[in-house]
């Protein structure tokens, strides 16, 4: 049996291959595409080679490393390797191995592990370099969203939010652990792209190497207040604030941090990648184009939410973005969570906008 899933024809092995993941992995393509210029590349957990082949039948790359630690699973890899028509190295071994051993250093580090990337993300450090771009992939939800709190503070630092903010919150606290260990190499971050799907977090972002550049990508790591009673988010970059009360209401916040308080795409990486997704003709579900309008602010607000504490009918988002740009706000709709708003209006605007919208 052979699964097909743009150039690359997959043979069926042990190797688990979720079909449902073709998006991020369309998405992936699409990222680097933006990055041909790029040379070496490492997939770092191959399982099938899905990702890897893609990436050398599609975009080019013609200097690919698989790395698995699973025996199965390279004959896997080494296997479709062949099918493809795609050469490069296939390796057995773990990441922590491969990174304390070898002295390659790679442009584009692909990690999509089962699960958590925190036990592997130290050791990729190690095999980067200034200008090296990590596509990381977190599946781990039920941590990063807040489901397991004490499971994010033990492996991302982070205490999370786990409310209708989660999914957004979940990927800040992602950016904000790859940017302290990347500190740790004394490199800096650029976050390019990131997106949340179905059960899994992935975000690209650039390395810099300098002292200047690491303590600059630190001081966008902060805090988020989002209130108990009105909904009202505001976010904070730096040390955590012993402030409880809610800018508008005096409502009780709740505290999510450390996290990510700064940009989550690269307007030109963002712009050219779904370009590309379309022109490729990729399967869409309209998340793209969701993508393609979001504003790059922290954090949105649900309008089921705000109707409801409002005791006001259901409206729509897009009215509301629509009315919100008519009175000079930035607005759009958000691929994180559905009937809900991004906008630099603050809540009392947006509550006099919402009932606006209730009686169009």
């Amino acid at each position: 049996m052979t699964y097909e899933e743009g150039l690359a024809s997959i043979v069926d092995g042990p190797s688990f291959l979720n079909p449902l993941s073709r998006f991020p992995r369309d998405m992936s393509v699409s990222i680097l595409s933006c990055f041909t210029g790029k040379k070496t590349l490492l997939d770092s957990t191959a399982a099938t080679g899905i990702r890897g082949i893609r990436y050398a039948k599609e975009l080019g790359f013609e200097d690919v490393t698989f790395l698995d630690i699973n025996e199965e699973a390279n004959k896997s890899v080494i296997k479709n390797m062949e099918v493809n028509g795609v050469t490069g190295n296939a390796l057995n071994q773990s990441i922590q191995h491969f990174a304390n051993t070898s002295e390659m250093r790679f442009d584009i580090i692909d990690l999509d592990p089962f699960g958590s990337p925190v036990p592997n993300l130290y050791d990729l450090m190690k095999v980067s370099r200034d200008g090296t771009l990590l596509l990381i992939s977190a599946t781990d939800t039920a941590v990063l969203c807040g489901a397991q709190p004490r499971a994010c503070i033990k492996l991302y630092g982070s205490v999370p939010l786990h409310d209708e903010l989660c999914h957004e919150s979940g990927i800040r606290i992602l950016v904000a652990h790859a940017a302290k260990v990347a500190a740790q190499f004394n490199f800096g971050i650029e976050v390019v792209f990131s997106f949340f799907y179905r059960h899994m977090v992935r975000i690209a972002i650039l390395l810099r190497h300098g002292a200047a550049a690491a303590d600059f990508s630190i001081d966008k790591i902060g805090y988020a207040y989002h209130c108990k009673q009105c909904r009202n988010v505001d976010t904070r970059k730096g040390p955590f604030t012993d402030s409880n009360k809610c800018s508008f209401c005096g409502g009780n916040y709740v505290v999510g941090g450390g996290m990510w308080i700064g940009n989550l795409y690269d307007p030109e990486v963002k712009l050219k990648s779904i370009d590309y997704f379309k022109r490729a003709g990729f399967p869409d579900s309209g998340i793209c184009d969701i993508i393609s309008g979001e504003i790059d602010l922290p954090f949105f607000y649900s309008l089921p939410v705000l109707t409801r504490i409002a005791h006001l009918p259901s409206v729509s988002p897009r009215v509301v973005v629509e009315l919100l740009k008519g009175e000079g706000f930035l607005a759009s709709l958000t691929h994180m969570e559905k009937e809900s708003v991004k906008t630099n209006a603050d809540m009392a605007t947006l509550l006099s906008t919402i009932r606006r919208a209730s009686v169009r």
